[in-house]
């Protein structure tokens, strides 16, 4: 029976914690994606584009988090696609941004 539905699910914790662990557990099993470094999204993005809601500031975060991703990862973030789903949002926060990009690299 195949998964219908993606739903992300953030996994978070100090260092030596074992998060990494469950990570890389979880990334083994075939219906699953499970990434630990590929958006740093804490370390690259969150706060550091203030005011946010801005299209200037998070589209200048997407271009930013593109360039990083597929330059250490090989990976492709769609900013276009991205951008339109920010047109339609109600509000523009780091939250949406993060599901946004983590939905359009891994579901």
């Amino acid at each position: 029976m195949g998964v219908e539905e993606s739903e992300p699910t953030l996994i978070t914790g100090c260092y030596r914690t074992g998060s990494e662990y469950i990570t890389l557990l979880l990334n083994n099993h075939p219906e699953l994606a499970a990434t630990m470094y590929t958006v740093n999204f804490m370390r690259f993005c969150y706060n550091r584009y203030n005011p946010i809601d801005e299209k200037s500031n998070y589209s200048r975060l997407l271009s930013d988090a593109k360039q990083r991703i597929q330059q250490r990862w090989n990976r492709k973030l769609n900013v276009n696609k991205i951008l339109d789903q920010c047109n339609s949002a109600e509000e523009i926060n780091y939250a949406l941004l993060y599901d946004l990009m983590m939905s359009d690299l891994f579901l």
